[in-house]
């Protein structure tokens, strides 16, 4: 008998420092990099890239034909990817960018689906606005990034950090192309000499 009241206390300490090693945190290792996502404009819930830029002096015909040049060069498909064109007044399309995962011991990159997005490009007289919207991961279902960055959500993985990066560069490169495009006139110089 007393042997098993110094058995069962025991035992008892045993798988209590069990519970504990269990309930611990996995630890990041050694040349592991912590990422951190990078921050989002939002507008009623929603993450939105938007700006209106001027551009003085221009009429809205000249806008119009820079902003479809734009189009025609940025995008390998621009007929898949224009869904909507109004002469002289506004362009949208609906588009999408690779996302990848890259080993970190490797460097090697692997597709790991597409992060579709919505741009529309409105005019008028001097300025133009652009405004990139519904981006969202392709999957079974709609799956809006708002739902990648949120860290409480289910679905958040360290891999959605890469995803949301990857997103954030690509539209800033997609904005500083569409900007430089839209300050560049598209009226040919005359060869007269």
């Amino acid at each position: 008998m007393k042997k098993n009241l110094i058995v069962v206390p025991v035992l008892m300490i045993l798988m209590m420092a069990s519970v504990n090693t269990f309930a611990q945190k996995k630890k990041k290792k050694k040349d592991e990099v912590q990422l951190t996502p990078p921050t989002f404009v939002m507008k009623e819930g929603k993450v939105v890239y938007s700006e209106v830029v001027p551009v003085s002096g221009v009429k809205p015909e000249e806008l119009y034909k820079r902003c479809y040049n734009w189009f025609n060069a940025f995008y390998k498909n621009p007929g898949g990817v224009i869904k909507e064109n109004v002469a002289n007044e506004k362009i949208k399309g609906k588009a999408r960018i690779p996302l990848f995962l890259e080993d970190a011991n490797t460097l090697t990159q692997t597709r790991a689906g597409l992060m579709n997005y919505t741009i529309t490009v409105g005019i008028k007289d001097g300025k133009y606005r652009y405004t990139i919207t519904r981006i969202n991961k392709k999957s079974q279902s709609y799956l809006g990034i708002e739902k990648l960055i949120s860290d409480n959500e289910k679905e958040y993985k360290m891999s959605n950090v890469t995803y949301m990066i990857q997103t954030d560069k690509y539209m800033k490169d997609l904005i500083d192309n569409l900007k430089k495009s839209m300050a560049s006139s598209t009226e040919k110089k005359s060869d007269d000499w």
